[in-house]
């Protein structure tokens, strides 16, 4: 099967662009977030609405709408590509099918990414009325408008995509478990390759998800969707992609243990006939090979069939599961005492 591949949108070129800066990544982010807040400021300094050189919190705050989703899917993008490197060697496919299977990985298709822009323009085109009246109470001017419309734009946007291209990588990550061929259960690093990336989604997203709950305190049917969506894909992003690499290692594992029992059903059935032939040197021969075949037995039994690493899944249930479930048993009681 060929797989089609998609022009660069416009979110993989800013991506680009900031790869090729000069600096670690972590500093241009870091540089990002004071300058757009220094903006986001600034334009209320410029109409006298904040005083000068003074920072609002609030205005602090929804810096992060820009900064940490653009950071995340960059974050996303080089932890799927690492993890495709890892898993590669499990596909059959050539060098052609494997660099498609990552592009679709790490790039967001042109289409998707412009429908969103526009469909955040829309939206903020049909609350005009809304923002008006606000600019007026706050005493903004034009320009400052403009501004809040445009960042507003943005930062819904960037967060819309993220979202997006979680989904599609997670659903991604399920299709090419299903092309794996080459499964060992002795070297599991690239069968679990994909649960670090999974991980990652998960975490990244609860945490934008929370700091929208939290920043956000007056209700919105547009933000609410977005948190409910978030919260969901959270919580499922670790487990759900990762289900057909289980059940191939399950069945991997039955395999295996099948034709170790079937080698010392026969060995044994050669070692009862040795015993009787009272050949001294087969039967310790025998005897040898049925107790490394019961060892390989024993061993496979350990291996678990769990597509992850303790470690990662620790990390995923501490950050995400733990404070979900505190929650729930805190609502259960505020309810019922």
């Amino acid at each position: 099967m060929t797989l089609k591949t998609n022009a660069t949108s416009w979110i993989d070129r800013l991506i680009s662009w900031i790869e090729n800066l000069p600096g670690p990544t972590w500093l241009i982010y870091l540089f990002m977030f004071l300058l757009v807040n220094l903006t986001n400021n600034a334009v209320l300094w410029l109409d006298g609405t904040l005083p000068f050189g003074t920072f609002d919190f609030y205005r602090t705050s929804v810096v992060v709408f820009v900064v940490y989703p653009l950071g995340l899917f960059h974050y996303l993008s080089i932890s799927a590509k690492n993890a495709f490197q890892t898993f590669s060697p499990l596909l059959k496919k050539g060098k052609s099918e494997h660099s498609q299977w990552e592009k679709r990985l790490t790039k967001l298709p042109a289409r998707i990414a412009w429908l969103v822009l526009i469909m955040t323009v829309l939206i903020r085109i049909s609350r005009l009325e809304e923002i008006a009246d606000s600019a007026i109470s706050s005493n903004f001017f034009y320009l400052t408008f403009a501004y809040e419309s445009i960042f507003g734009i943005f930062a819904f946007s960037i967060s819309i995509i993220l979202i997006i291209q979680s989904v599609r990588q997670l659903i991604l990550v399920s299709q090419i478990h299903r092309e794996a061929r080459e499964i060992s259960l002795f070297q599991l690093d690239a069968a679990h390759a994909f649960s670090n990336l999974t991980s990652r989604i998960g975490i990244g997203v609860f945490l934008l998800t929370v700091f929208s709950v939290i920043q956000n305190a007056e209700f919105d049917i547009i933000t609410f969707v977005f948190n409910i969506s978030g919260l969901l894909l959270a919580i499922g992003a670790f487990v759900l992609p990762l289900t057909g690499m289980r059940a191939q290692l399950q069945a991997l594992k039955k395999k295996n243990l099948s034709t170790v029992n079937q080698l010392i059903e026969v060995s044994f059935s050669k070692l009862n006939m040795s015993a009787e032939a009272t050949d001294q040197k087969d039967l310790s021969n025998l005897m040898t090979k049925v107790n490394g075949l019961i060892i390989e037995r024993n061993e496979i039994r350990k291996i678990s069939t769990l597509p992850w690493e303790t470690a990662t899944f620790r990390g995923f249930a501490t950050t995400i599961l733990l404070p979900v479930f505190i929650w729930f048993v805190t609502r259960l009681l505020d309810r019922f005492l």
